[in-house]
């Protein structure tokens, strides 16, 4: 889009010397403001979503773009339920079609709890940062892969902070935690031969605590009908925030 079309669109660039700013007024708000964001832009707002929806309609910066070769989709991520309503109205009034819609649970853990995790490895397992050697290995057992989805999977591991719990004897890895570009707690998994040892508890009050102590407070989104993991979620300590969707359009 030309500088001419980008200034006559409705949605207009936010410069990045007002990005402190902005955070600060969402920092204010962080527990309860509603937001819902896509693979293209991120979408916010601290009360209803009357201007977003009205942006949508008129902007002509939210096209579906490449996500394979063989097709255009834009990804509508993690999308507060409160929102999702109107937004999903204004995709079909725009000509859009969904194409995927699923709802998982919002939960998150405040900092000072956080930071009171102690934690203490198992005797057969070592705890350390992943690199993005890993990525390959992540990515084959990641139940939501897709075509080139490693190289998604090593720039999470490159750009966030990312851990894997490894055994002593071989060096295996057998529990990992990533950080999305969100970051928020992501591609939590165990390997099937080493479930049920605790080790998922152990890496996600690893990274929580971590986390906290930089600041943040740890969340992260699961399917609703993973009960095993929304169940271990709140036994940690983690609160549901709400239900969030993830969906796309083309």
């Amino acid at each position: 889009m030309t500088e001419e079309g980008q200034q006559q669109d409705i949605l207009v660039d936010i410069p990045d010397e007002d990005l402190p700013e902005l955070a600060e007024m969402y920092k204010k708000h962080q527990d309860w403001a509603p937001h819902h964001n896509s693979f293209n832009v991120f979408y916010f707002s601290l009360g209803d979503c009357k201007s977003i929806c009205e942006a949508f309609r008129r902007t002509k910066r939210l096209e579906p773009r490449d996500y394979t070769k063989d097709t255009k989709l834009v990804l509508l991520y993690s999308i507060h339920q409160r929102l999702y309503t109107p937004v999903k109205e204004v995709v079909k009034e725009t000509g859009k079609t969904l194409t995927y819609e699923n709802s998982y649970h919002m939960l998150s853990i405040p900092c000072e709890e956080a930071l009171r995790f102690e934690i203490e490895c198992p005797e057969e397992v070592y705890m350390k940062q992943l690199d993005t050697t890993h990525a390959h290995f992540v990515n084959s057992l990641w139940p939501h892969r897709y075509e080139d989805s490693e190289k998604y999977v090593a720039l999470l591991i490159e750009m966030n902070d990312s851990y894997g719990l490894f055994l002593k004897s071989t060096g295996e890895l057998v529990c990992w935690v990533l950080l999305s570009m969100l970051g928020q707690l992501n591609l939590l998994q165990t390997v099937d031969a080493h479930k049920r040892k605790g080790y998922a508890s152990i890496i996600v009050k690893h990274a929580s605590k971590e986390m906290a102590k930089k600041g943040y407070s740890a969340f992260g989104t699961i399917f609703i009908e993973n009960e095993a993991s929304v169940a271990l979620f709140r036994s940690i300590g983690f609160r549901n925030l709400g239900i969030a969707v993830y969906a796309t359009y083309e």
